[in-house]
């Protein structure tokens, strides 16, 4: 096999995982974010902003479509007094995301 064969091969599942690894990635910042959030309410402290999720989310070296679903969804919570969940957080951002693992 040679090195180009082998790079376009890499480049192929570089592709076709892009998607998940996002996801794995986000799913973590929306845990943080969203611990983060109940500590700060539970010590009485101002809960972090919409706006410094969109930061994270930024410094992470992604742009995504769907971050005003997000910045609604996290608007609300503020307003209500509720706490954000990290899961409708990743469906606001992945409207269409499936996980499907491959099990054989």
């Amino acid at each position: 096999m040679s090195v180009s064969s082998l790079q376009n091969r890499v480049n192929c599942l570089r592709r076709k995982m892009a998607l998940p690894y996002a996801h794995l990635v986000f799913q973590r910042m929306c845990c943080d974010f969203c611990i983060e959030w109940a500590r700060a309410k539970a010590d009485k402290r101002p809960t972090p902003s919409p706006q410094s999720f969109g930061l994270r989310v930024a410094g992470a070296g992604f742009q995504l479509p769907t971050f005003t679903a997000v910045f609604h969804y996290l608007e609300k919570c503020a307003s209500s007094g509720q706490d954000p969940l990290p899961e409708r957080l990743l469906r606001a951002l992945f409207p269409n995301f499936e996980y499907r693992p491959d099990v054989e």
